[in-house]
């Protein structure tokens, strides 16, 4: 999974994405939304059961588990207020996109609030 942080929020939030949009999420959803091969999320999605955040149903249908969820709303919530802040600096919708996905989980805590706290003050919505 290249940078595991990164590549695991990635999934987390195309999961919740997912899940939100359609109800079931299955391993050729992941494979069509992220553009990796079926192997490629076969072993991904292990990875993240094998820490917990995610499970299969019995349909064979992919679920986030709580801690999963709460990572993934975390990463989503990040990508939002990042998205925003680099349009806000004027950056089109897609650099915007793309480098709110890959920067969201290497900022620490402390940067991205004062990100989220700068946006409050200049009335940039979250």
């Amino acid at each position: 999974m290249g940078n595991k942080t990164t590549s695991k929020h990635l999934y987390l939030q195309t999961i919740l994405r997912l899940k939100r949009a359609g109800g079931k999420v299955r391993k050729i959803d992941l494979a069509k939304e992220l553009g990796y091969s079926k192997p490629t999320i076969t072993n991904a999605i292990k990875r993240l059961c094998e820490e917990g955040l995610v499970a299969a149903d019995q349909e064979n249908g992919i679920l986030l588990t709580e801690q999963g969820l709460l990572l993934a709303e975390k990463a989503a919530e990040r990508n939002d207020v990042l998205n925003h802040f680099f349009r806000s600096i004027g950056a089109d919708e897609t650099v915007a996109s793309e480098n709110a996905d890959r920067i969201g989980s290497l900022l620490s805590d402390e940067l991205f609030e004062l990100i989220r706290q700068n946006q409050k003050s200049r009335g940039i919505p979250e």
